[in-house]
């Protein structure tokens, strides 16, 4: 046991000592980020790509399935959207609850956890009661919050009034190039 404890006070003066104006390694760049900058980075890296809408909660109607058409395509800095909304009519018909088509300038803002689209084109008769296309001022800002979890994209804005819920499309097969001879 003897034995023990001077290995343990040698092993103490084994050790060097600190040095004056030496300095500790900074943290790695992720400690030194907060919470929001890191996802911040995580949406705007997993938001890029062809999302299909599955589902669209506007005002207090809710459209899915065969109802609720449409996809978001985005790129760095851009994006378009399309959606074709229907309603299920006495007799197995269907009439066109609206639609709306536009291509955006987007950014997310880390302060707020928001992304934000900014209109390039865009028409919509989706709030038009006469069924009219409102095509929106071109810098027209739309907020956002986003909820990314894996393959499934949530787009909720004005307090809920309108949710967009999307799953990721596969990207696309590599084309195989025929043999040459």
């Amino acid at each position: 046991m003897q034995n023990f404890f001077s290995l343990a006070i040698l092993a103490l003066f084994a050790l060097p000592l600190p040095q004056e104006g030496r300095q500790e390694p900074a943290p790695p760049a992720e400690e030194k980020r907060g919470r929001a900058e890191i996802e911040a980075e995580r949406i705007r890296n997993e938001l890029s790509g062809a999302w299909q809408l599955v589902r669209a909660e506007i005002a207090a109607e809710s459209f899915a399935g065969a109802q609720c058409l449409g996809y978001l395509i985005v790129q760095p800095e851009y994006c378009s959207l399309q959606a074709r909304l229907t309603s299920p009519q006495p007799g197995g018909q269907v009439s066109l609850a609206g639609m709306t088509a536009g291509t955006y300038r987007w950014s997310y803002e880390e302060g707020r956890l928001a992304l934000s689209l900014s209109t390039l084109l865009a028409g919509s008769d989706l709030e038009n009661p006469d069924g009219q296309i409102d095509y929106e001022p071109p810098g027209t800002r739309r907020d956002y919050e986003v909820v990314i979890a894996r393959d499934d994209l949530t787009l909720t804005r004005g307090g809920g009034r309108t949710r967009m819920f999307f799953r990721r499309l596969p990207p696309p097969k590599p084309v195989r190039k025929p043999e040459q001879k």
